[in-house]
Parts: structure tokens; sequence; C-alpha cells
């Protein structure tokens, strides 16, 4: 009984792990992977997880925070124990719903500081590091390491922390959609910028707004800036959930330039799921749009509707491979049976020829019959 109770209980903790959403069994708090990191000691100063208190967190207001679904923010001050002495580094985590979002603050945090001076450092994955420290995200983290002296002495010890970090947590940056299908030449990286939501695109104040009226932020959909070498210009990619959805706003979006007015041009194209829009000059234009494509590869797990001549192709493979099957039992059976029929023979003869008194019979019994 104590058995079958320990398999009931054990089945029941497996049900309910099935019923926990893939994105709470997916990502875990942050803190858990201070343990495995070596060298360094973490004091937890602030965690902030209910929405009512994450108005005004760092630079981001509380709308831009909807936008890119901040899960919990929290600050701690990070001692390396190779230096007790000196002050501690500070570090704020950002925790995200996903990738997407922590790639969005982590792309719109340079110009809600209106940095100007940003280099990139010997990191793995995309980061920025200016008078204000350094920033960079690891699949959901967003992460920002300052410390008390600003001067150029402190970012190898930011550096090597925030290397320590990365290798610690086991998660992918994964770009979204429209950042990947951005053409390469001439992409001036520090201004890519990525919207989630309408508040977080209205802080690109260069936008048309009777075309961003039109887009569709109610759709889920997603938003890239990026401008190029030639003076700037600006490329937008806006990234739809379906191929019919973006068609729908292309044609709104087309309608909506009859009455916009540009001194060099605005030009949009569509490919699958991504509108893109660019104002620049029409050479320009010509050169980056036709880059953009949008491929998706399918991989077909079932079919649904079954080719007919698939369907008697399989039926006779699946009947000569009973014949086949029934044929190899045969033959076994009839290998088995003569063995079995030499081998008691053989036990027969010897018994006989050590025991002939088995063959002894008693006196025969006549029938006088007349």
């Amino acid at each position: 009984m104590r058995v079958m109770h320990l398999v009931r209980s054990l089945f029941v903790v497996f049900l309910f792990a099935l019923s926990i959403s893939p994105e709470a069994r997916a990502q875990a708090p942050v803190n858990q992977y201070f343990s495995l990191i070596e060298g360094y000691q973490f004091e937890k100063l602030t965690e902030i997880s209910t929405p009512e208190q994450q108005a005004g967190i760092g630079p981001f207001s509380r709308v831009i925070l909807d936008d890119y679904i901040l899960l919990s923010y929290s600050r701690w001050a990070v001692q390396p124990e190779a230096a007790l002495q000196s002050p501690p580094l500070q570090l704020e985590i950002y925790e995200m719903k996903d990738a997407l979002g922590a790639f969005g603050v982590f792309s719109i945090w340079p110009s809600l500081l209106e940095e100007v001076s940003l280099k990139r450092l010997n990191l793995s994955v995309d980061n920025y590091s200016s008078i204000h420290g350094l920033i960079f995200w690891r699949g959901a983290y967003f992460f920002h390491l300052s410390a008390p002296d600003t001067s150029s002495h402190s970012k190898p010890s930011l550096l090597d922390l925030a290397r320590v970090l990365v290798d610690a947590i086991p998660q992918l940056n994964l770009h979204p959609v429209t950042v990947i299908h951005l053409p390469k030449e001439g992409l001036i990286r520090e201004s890519i910028r990525f919207y989630l939501g309408e508040s977080s695109f209205a802080l690109n104040e260069d936008f048309p707004e009777a075309l961003a009226a039109e887009i569709g932020f109610d759709k889920q959909i997603e938003v890239t800036l990026a401008r190029y070498t030639d003076d700037g210009h600006e490329l937008f990619l806006v990234g739809y959930p379906t191929a019919a959805l973006a068609e729908y706003h292309f044609v709104r979006l087309q309608n909506a330039l009859q009455g916009y007015f540009s001194t060099e041009g605005v030009y949009m194209k569509r490919s699958g799921l991504i509108v893109s829009i660019f104002f620049g000059p029409e050479a320009r234009a010509q050169e980056l749009l036709p880059k953009i494509h949008y491929l998706p590869t399918i991989t077909w797990l079932y079919q649904k509707d079954p080719d007919p001549a698939e369907i008697t192709r399989s039926n006779i493979t699946l009947f000569f491979g009973f014949l086949q099957q029934t044929s190899a039992f045969i033959a076994v059976f009839i290998s088995l049976s003569l063995g079995l029929g030499v081998t008691a023979g053989f036990a027969r003869f010897g018994i006989l020829k050590r025991f002939p008194q088995i063959l002894k019979q008693g006196d025969p019994i006549q029938l006088k019959l007349k």
C-alpha cells in the first residue's frame, strides 16, 4: 500500500509539473546562478516585482516597461573577493518576460540617457560601455553594471564580472526577426532600436504620425529602426504575426502615404511577415530594400491529408512485411520442431541402449479361437 501511495504521489507531482506554463518552467530567478560564480559576494539591496512599484525604474517610464513586459527588478552590491577593501560594484538586473523584451530595453537605454560615446567591450554578447557603466543582455535578462569610480580603471573589473555572469546563465540571446533581416552592409549597429509597443515607439520622433497610426500596434507587432552610413537615413522593419496582417497594413500604409510629403521620399516593400519603410533617396532605397527577404523554413511534422498513392504504397509495404514475418516464423517453427524431434530420437536410442530391459515384454497372450 505504501508503494502504491508513493506512485500516486509522484504521478500527481508529474501532472502538476506539466500544468505549469512553459514560461514559468523555462525561466528561473537570476540569483540561483550566483551560487555558480566564484570569487564574488552578492548582496541584494532592492527587489521590485509588483506592477505598482515599477514606475520610474532607472531611465524607463512605467508605460515603456509595460511594452517590454518587466517581470521583476533587483539591485545588488557585488564585492570581488580579491578586493574586499574597495567599494562594491553595483549591479541592476531587469528580468523581462522573454529575450525580445531584454533586447528592447538594451537597445533604447543609450537614447534615454542621451549617451553619445559608446564602446563595445570584448564580451560574447551585445554590450555597450559608457560613463554610466556597462550594459548587456543575456536571454531574458538585461544587466547594468556600474562602479563608484567612473574612471577607466574600473572598466576591467566590470568586464570581468560581466563575463562570469554571461558564463553562469545558460540562456541564449535570440535576436528579433526584424533585427535579423536588417541589411548588414553600411549598418550602424549602435543605431538599432527595437520597439514592442506604441509607447516605446513614441520615443522615435522622426516617424510621421499619419503613418504610425496605420502600423497596427494592437496586433502584437515588433518594429526595428536602423540607420546607415550614408547620412544616417532611417530604415524601419515592421514584423507582423501573419502574412495576411502584413499585407493588410501594407495597403493601409500605402494609402496613408498619399497625403504625406517628404523632401527625399518614402519607399516601402513587403516580404512575407515584414513591411519595410525607408526614408531617404530613391537610389539608396533601391540598394537596401531588395536585400530584405523573409524566407521561413517549414518542416512538416505530419501530413494532414495523406496522398492516396502513398497510402497504397504503405499498405503494400505492410502486406509484404507481414508475409515476410510470417514466413520467418514458419521457418523458425519448422527448424525448432525438427531439432526437437532429432534430439528426442537420439535421447530415446541412448536410453534404450543403456537400459534394454525397458524393451522386455511379458509372455505373449494367445487367444485360442476355434
